[in-house]
């Protein structure tokens, strides 16, 4: 039993978000990427759509993704000038209101 099971299912968000986004849960778990004044979410609901694993190209950059449906956990392969965050999609929405949403072009999840 999880104190916070209850927490991370509710749309719930304790305090003043400042730009929403309801196209996903406000708690889906999301790595997020930043260099030269962009953003982009890798969020984890659509890395198990695309099976889990990823190779991107973020401004130039390889990015390598892993993202552990049954733990919840990412691992990543991005090189050192790349600011890397995990996050509630709510708090990295709201701190990165440009960001874009890393969509897997083989399947139908819904984005930008």
């Amino acid at each position: 039993y999880s104190p916070y099971a209850e927490y991370w299912v509710s749309e719930k968000v304790p305090l003043e978000v400042r730009a929403r986004d309801d196209r996903y849960h406000p708690k889906e778990v999301v790595l997020g990427i930043q260099l030269a004044g962009k953003a982009r979410a890798y969020l984890g609901s659509i890395l198990t759509s695309a099976g889990g694993r990823i190779v991107d190209d973020f401004e130039g950059q390889k990015i390598r993704v892993v993202y552990d449906t049954n733990s919840s956990t990412f691992q990543w392969d991005i090189p050192d000038t790349v600011r890397v965050t995990e996050a509630y999609w709510f708090a990295w929405k709201s701190l990165h209101g440009e960001t874009e949403v890393w969509l897997d072009a083989r399947s139908d999840v819904p984005g930008q």
